[in-house]
């Protein structure tokens, strides 16, 4: 049987189909020239988290090049004893910081995790944190001043200098003792923009004070005591930030006062 020999419903049915494949299509697309197309709430996390890490990283880059300078200022402003004197106080106050430490940042943010939205719980885990770190600080500064000692009288400098040179390592570990716990604090919270501030003015006025004194005087007990001065600044910018969010309308100077009252 042909074509031309079907009976006529056969041929209006198929007309039908025909014509019902052409005019649905299997995929919708948005007619030409809307753009506005409603994004899932998936794709809008991820952008959104782009943003945050491409600005966090850009930060980052901007403070590590602006710490590649000041590095670079001290090598060429520097003798090289002095520069020796510098290395040997910056490697041995991060070497005492690490002792400080060993493990209880890394403490603070697992409990902190599960307590930082708990005001007196999280302000009492804070207490303890400072309390540990001054006594593994202490105990570190036995061990290692008379090891710095050595070294920088081993390498020329004078006992006045090397005593000097002590007391600016030993003040920039205190501070740092503080730095580490409370910088805790907006990691918790996510604040990448607090974070981003205190690290870029750190790394600006370091570099700032730098290139001011390379014009008027620079020796390696210069440069720690520059250094100490930008740890402290940070201290001072991470205590109001935990003050202001940890204990609104106070007017206590020093965080780890309240921290004390409040255990």
């Amino acid at each position: 049987m042909n074509g031309g020999s079907q009976p006529r419903f056969i041929l209006q049915r198929n007309r039908l189909l025909s014509r019902r494949l052409i005019t649905v299509p299997l995929i919708e697309f948005p007619p030409a020239g809307v753009t506005d197309v409603a994004q899932s709430p998936y794709l809008r996390r991820l952008i959104r988290g782009g943003r945050i890490v491409g600005s966090f990283v850009t930060v980052q880059v901007i403070v590590q090049l602006i710490g590649f300078l000041s590095g670079i200022l001290l090598i060429r402003m520097l003798e090289q004893r002095e520069y020796a004197f510098f290395t040997i106080a910056n490697t041995m106050q991060g070497t005492l910081n690490l002792l400080a430490d060993v493990g209880i940042s890394v403490g603070l943010v697992s409990i902190g995790g599960r307590v930082w939205q708990d005001r007196p719980r999280f302000s009492q885990l804070i207490s303890t944190a400072l309390h540990l770190r001054r006594r593994l600080a202490l105990a570190a500064a036995i061990a290692i001043t008379p090891l710095l000692y050595f070294m920088l009288a081993k390498n020329g400098a004078s006992l006045n200098y090397t005593a000097l040179l002590t007391i600016l390592v030993l003040i920039g570990l205190a501070i740092q003792l503080d730095v580490g716990v409370l910088g805790v604090i907006p990691r918790l919270r996510a604040d990448i923009g607090v974070i981003q501030r205190i690290d870029l003015i750190g790394a600006i006025v370091r570099l700032a004070i730098l290139v001011l004194l390379a014009f008027i005087f620079l020796n390696g007990g210069v440069a720690i005591t520059v250094s100490t001065i930008v740890i402290f600044l940070q201290y001072l910018l991470l205590r109001r930030y935990s003050c202001f969010l940890l204990f609104p309308g106070t007017n206590h100077y020093f965080p780890h006062q309240l921290f004390r009252a409040s255990e």
